[in-house]
């Protein structure tokens, strides 16, 4: 696990009913002072989506969004196997 894909997961597990954009979770998600690049987050995304943690959706205009998909219980074990 990468620490961008724990600070993904720790977010969910505070905020569950969190959905945006890669775009608006590079600017919200993260604290300002923690960079993170387009291309680390969308293939941190893509992991926690083919792990089944995190949920893609495409919205009406277009645009995918990210939400949790887990039940906590998953998210946790997540970050205790790191």
């Amino acid at each position: 696990m990468t620490s961008v894909g724990k600070a993904l997961v720790t977010y969910l597990i505070t905020q569950p009913g969190a959905c945006d954009t890669a775009d608006a979770i590079v600017q919200w998600w993260f604290e300002t002072e923690y960079y993170v690049s387009p291309t680390e987050l969308q293939k941190t995304l893509d992991r926690l989506v083919e792990d089944g943690l995190v949920e893609a959706s495409t919205a009406a205009d277009g645009r995918i969004r990210y939400r949790r998909r887990a039940e906590l219980g998953a998210l946790r074990a997540y970050l205790e196997s790191a």
